[in-house]
């Protein structure tokens, strides 16, 4: 799990809080992103690789009409799923942990 902080000793500025992509735990709630570079299937979530559902146009690219990066919010209502929701695209994404992430492209 990485944490990231404010180095600046002035009490002031807010402290930086981890990203759900690196600290997510259950009950949570945030903003998020999702890239749709290569469908959408995979993300990282709490630090590991979880899947959904392959939505893409039968050619490694995001269905049509949809964003190559999508931004919506992300919520964990248990250990083994987050449900990912934006208004950018229809319906949502629920993603479980994968203990084997096939990435289509790097």
């Amino acid at each position: 799990m990485l944490a990231v902080g404010c180095a600046s000793s002035d009490s002031s500025k807010p402290e930086a809080k981890p990203a759900p992509r690196d600290s997510f735990p259950v009950d949570s709630r945030a903003s998020f992103r999702v890239d749709a570079h290569g469908g959408i299937e995979w993300a990282v979530i709490d630090g590991s690789s979880w899947h959904t559902r392959l939505r893409d146009d039968g050619n490694h690219n995001p269905p049509k009409n949809w964003p190559q990066l999508i931004d919506g919010i992300v919520t964990r209502p248990s250990e083994n799923r987050a449900v990912f929701v934006s208004d950018q695209i229809p319906g949502r994404l629920v993603f479980t942990p994968a203990s084997v992430a096939v990435w289509p492209c790097l």
